[in-house]
């Protein structure tokens, strides 16, 4: 390889990468989909006893994240909780984890404990709808200023 410029090193070098993370990812796609791939249809397609089922024996956050959701939608709020909160533990800024939370506070009616979580989802993902739930929030807290901003920024990204 002697005379080969650092140029030409780095593009053998990145080509290899790239043949690499080919070969895996046609290993992967071969395989077919997993078992959290069928929950998470299942879970789209609103059979949530089927999407648990899948779900049964797998330890990881984007599963737990899913079990959060089918409890919040079957009413098991304070099992979504728990279970919102450790995928937020273990990854704060999951904006999925936080407005699944904040969604169930709201649903208990605990505004005081949505509040902070709607505000942190406005960080992360500022979005109309967010600010609207952050104001709702408000209004039922009688945070008139508040939700008069939060109504606000949600018409500017409307």
């Amino acid at each position: 390889m002697k005379g080969l410029s650092l140029l030409a090193l780095l593009a053998i070098a990145l080509a290899g990468l790239a043949g690499a993370a080919s070969l895996l990812f046609r290993r992967e796609a071969a395989r077919g989909p997993t078992s959290l791939d069928r929950a998470r249809v299942a879970y789209a397609d609103r059979d949530f006893a089927g999407a648990e089922a899948l779900l049964a024996g797998i330890d990881s956050l984007p599963a737990d994240l899913l079990r959060a959701k089918i409890r919040r939608d079957t009413g098991r709020l304070s099992e979504a909780r728990d279970l919102f909160a450790k995928v937020l533990e273990a990854e704060p800024k999951n904006a999925e984890a936080v407005q699944g939370l904040a969604q169930v506070y709201t649903s208990l009616r605990q505004d005081e404990f949505a509040i902070p979580l709607w505000r942190k989802l406005c960080d992360l993902r500022p979005d109309a709808g967010s600010w609207r739930e952050l104001a709702l929030a408000q209004v039922r807290t009688k945070d008139a200023l508040g939700a008069m901003t939060s109504i606000q920024k949600s018409l500017e990204l409307d």
